[in-house]
């Protein structure tokens, strides 16, 4: 593994390879980079970043191909700048897309559940702004997990011994968000009895998470824009600047830059939140993600009315992967827990679910070969001291969730009529 610092015009070039530069990535992500290139046969060799460095290491070797990590677009700016400004290199800059895998980070995201390349993505970026004291905008559709992210901005950064706050932009009216944001003065209003300090100042030294952003009233978002650009407020009332050391994270599910364009959000506090942006993809998206999920959710609610459970079984995972989820992973919990109310016996079954997610979803997800064949012959088993009725109702129900709600094939397997099986079915509340 080679090291390019101080003199990388010392660096051997064997012409028989390709030479890789990696550029200013000093992380986990970076060294594992390196390690992979060079198990493929590659040379590598690493400096930080800057142009002049680029040049350098150009010099030592004319004909290399630098790749810069596409990721890392700021990197990548500067490296094509380098090579246009100098004629007499000819070596080829391309971006390289590498896979991200969640061990290449550095921080502690066991909140944010996934292994899908989209999540990781995110993830990626916490780790490249967390240390930021620059605001960032986190959009994605409700239900997403923002405000997860939001807080792993806060945990992963140098304020993470400080208090991160919350508020809701489009839950509170204009004259309260104003107070609640900036604090007011005794006798600044009728009913204002006493001093009353706002988040930004009980934020002081921490971080501020502004949800539903785009529902900010017109007339407060220039009084924001201002504590960004100077570090100072004013409470409601007042006249002293009082300088807040607070990291702003906003989050909107709305599109901002056409908020603009319709005059709802002012450009200049669009343009000073955007440059860090983290985007939270909606779960349709990620439906790889959704059996961790689901098994996060499951611990999560495995004890209801007293009595524990927790499994899925094959046929009901993969319902839920095939669904669009407008309401992303919120909707998914919510399902979760619903289901896990009829599942008596522990598994949630197809039955068990609504019976939206029970129709054919838009997205079927085939059984995986080795879940089909056991699922072929499954078996039910009873705790010692139940009635002979109660062991009748469960080997109905599961027999008819095994048969997909066939009532003939069910009925077929039972040995009974079909009119006996559905008079079965009306005495356990099952149309």
């Amino acid at each position: 593994m080679k090291k390019v610092t101080e003199n990388p015009t010392k660096v051997h070039i064997n012409p028989q390879q390709t030479h890789i530069f990696i550029l200013g990535d000093t992380s986990n992500v970076g060294v594992n980079l390196q390690n992979l290139l060079e198990q493929e046969g590659y040379e590598v060799s690493t400096a930080p970043k800057g142009n002049e460095v680029l040049r350098q290491m150009l010099d030592a070797a004319p004909d290399a191909t630098v790749l810069a990590l596409q990721i890392a677009a700021q990197h990548l700016d500067r490296v094509h700048d380098a090579t246009e400004n100098s004629q007499e290199h000819t070596s080829k800059v391309s971006p390289l897309e590498i896979p991200l895998k969640r061990e290449m980070l550095e921080g502690d995201y066991v909140n944010i559940i996934g292994e899908s390349a989209e999540l990781v993505k995110v993830l990626y970026r916490i780790e490249m702004f967390a240390k930021s004291s620059t605001a960032v905008l986190i959009s994605g559709e409700t239900g997403t997990g923002k405000e997860l992210v939001a807080d792993a901005l806060h945990e992963q950064s140098n304020r993470s011994d400080k208090t991160i706050l919350a508020v809701n932009c489009a839950g509170i009216s204009e004259q309260l968000m104003e107070s609640e944001l900036f604090g007011y003065e005794k006798g600044a209003f009728t009913g204002a009895e006493v001093r009353h300090i706002g988040l930004f100042e009980t934020a002081n030294g921490g971080t501020l998470f502004l949800d539903e952003i785009g529902e900010l009233p017109m007339s407060l978002q220039p009084k924001l824009l201002r504590v960004l650009q100077e570090g100072k407020i004013r409470r409601v009332g007042g006249t002293a600047e009082i300088p807040v050391d607070v990291r702003v994270v906003a989050a909107t599910n709305c599109d901002l830059a056409q908020a603009v364009q319709e005059d709802r959000f002012r450009s200049d506090l669009y343009q000073r939140l955007k440059p860090l942006h983290i985007f939270m993809p909606p779960l349709r998206q990620r439906r790889e993600d959704i059996p961790a999920l689901v098994e996060h959710f499951l611990k999560k609610h495995n004890q209801v009315q007293g009595q524990k459970r927790g499994s899925i079984s094959p046929q009901a995972l993969a319902l839920l992967q095939g669904c669009d989820w407008p309401g992303n992973i919120r909707e998914l919990e919510g399902s979760i827990v619903h289901a896990l109310h009829f599942a008596r016996e522990g598994t949630i079954l197809p039955m068990h679910l609504s019976e939206e997610l029970q129709r054919d979803p838009a997205h079927p997800v085939p059984l995986p070969e080795e879940d089909s064949e056991r699922e072929e012959v499954p078996t039910v088993s009873f705790r010692i001291g139940r009635t002979l009725k109660e062991i009748e109702q469960v080997y109905i129900l599961e027999t008819l969730a095994w048969m997909d709600e066939h009532r003939a094939k069910t009925a077929s397997v039972l040995g009974i009529n079909v009119q006996t099986l559905r008079s079965r079915l009306k005495n356990y509340t099952v149309s």
